[in-house]
């Protein structure tokens, strides 16, 4: 291992009295997303050597032998990731001296015995800046079919419900699109998530809208209503990354291809309302991103493992990848954006979405051959500035589509 790192050796001589520079404290979270900094502080706790002191000092060393100056540039603040979105950074020379040090002390940490080989594993692979398979696909332009917002006088007047109400049928038929391809109805939109576009939306307007649109199968099981919220909730934690040890751990669609894939629960049952079923699972790629950083505003998605696909294959073009068996078109996926990407904003949601297409037979019969129904879960997310010093506040509104309020079975 030893003879992979460039004077890894020197690193044997770490003063234990050493300190960060405040640079270094200060920026080191806004040159590198917070996980970094996060794994060294726990890192810290548990070797021989402090890590973060010692990532500090070979950060030192790096700047000095390449003759980079610690100064403040055009930086951008990492913001904490949540479950639904993660924001923008972008990659800067500290940024690539921060990582390689991060890198190197990792390595000198197993070296040193204070760090398991899996471990070191799963942390180098986090440090490369993209995921290789998605890297060779790029981002389109929104589809034809993708709901606008107008912005009328109840918008202008704040009202919550009245734009709510305004945006909601527009996303809502969304269900009934068939997509046409070669003159023919071929596919059925699977899911969707972005936020509504309108040419007359500019960061000064002071409202955007933002909405999630995801298939899921459910069936019947107890007389209580649905909770939208709760289905919402569920089929949003279902996830698939490649696994600790692939052999693929740097592309998630390469994982996906080769069945070399961890995958999350994408099944729940309520005695009380439903079995509820993810249809459509986010994949979580093992590497975080710097340089393809417009992808890290939704993640991709990928059918859940609801659908056992044997003999499909997992097919890339110039700005799509699919599910293909036997030459059919199985499932689509894709994202679009609409502009640079370049700043988080207080009010508007990043231009930013992503789809999942399904041939529409296809689906309805995987569906049914497991007695099981097609329902979509809408989640509409509004951000409201009512005065430009004011912040923005957010309102949320969530319901099902396709699911019968009205339980009924005679067994039951």
């Amino acid at each position: 291992m030893t003879s992979s790192y460039v004077n890894i050796e020197r690193m044997a001589g770490f003063p234990a009295q050493y300190s960060p520079s405040r640079f270094f404290s200060k920026y080191s979270r806004a040159y590198l997303p917070p996980i970094y900094a996060a794994t060294a502080d726990n890192l810290s706790l548990k070797g021989k050597v402090n890590f973060l002191n010692m990532w500090a000092w070979e950060s030192e060393n790096l700047l000095r032998e390449l003759n980079i100056e610690e100064a403040v540039g055009d930086t951008v603040q990492y913001a904490t990731h949540s479950r639904e979105h993660s924001y923008p950074g972008i990659s800067y020379r500290l940024s690539d001296v921060y990582r390689s040090a991060f890198l190197r002390t990792l390595a000198w940490f197993r070296i040193a015995g204070d760090l398991g080989e899996d471990t070191f594993r799963e942390l180098s692979v986090m440090t490369v800046p993209v995921d290789l398979s998605l890297w060779d696909i790029s981002a389109q332009s929104a589809p034809k079919w993708w709901p606008r917002f107008t912005q009328n006088q109840s918008a202008q007047n704040g009202n919550v419900e009245s734009i709510l109400q305004a945006s909601w049928a527009d996303i809502r038929a969304l269900v009934d699109i068939r997509i046409n391809d070669e003159g023919h109805c071929s596919r059925r939109i699977l899911a969707a998530q972005g936020p509504l576009l309108s040419e007359e939306l500019r960061e000064e307007n002071n409202v955007s809208l933002n909405f999630r649109l995801m298939g899921f199968a459910y069936k019947v099981v107890g007389r209580e209503v649905p909770n939208s919220q709760e289905v919402a909730r569920l089929i949003s934690t279902s996830y698939r990354g490649p696994k600790q040890n692939s052999p693929h751990s740097l592309s998630v669609l390469d994982a996906l291809r080769h069945d070399s894939i961890a995958n999350s629960a994408y099944s729940w049952k309520s005695e009380d309302s439903l079995e509820v079923t993810a249809l459509v699972s986010r994949l979580e790629p093992n590497p975080v991103y710097a340089w393809q950083w417009f992808r890290a505003y939704g993640r991709p998605l990928s059918l859940s493992p609801f659908f056992r696909l044997p003999g499909s294959n997992v097919v890339i073009s110039d700005s799509t990848w699919s599910y293909v068996s036997r030459d059919r078109e199985l499932a689509r996926f894709y994202d679009w954006r609409n502009g640079a990407l370049e700043r988080e904003s207080r009010v508007m949601y990043p231009r930013h979405g992503n789809v999942a297409e399904a041939d529409s037979d296809w689906l309805s019969e995987k569906v049914a051959e497991q007695g099981l129904k097609l329902g979509y879960v809408l989640q509409i997310d509004l951000k409201l500035q009512k005065k430009s010093y004011e912040e923005a506040k957010d309102y949320s509104h969530t319901e099902l589509i396709g699911v019968s309020r009205l339980i009924c079975d005679s067994t039951i």
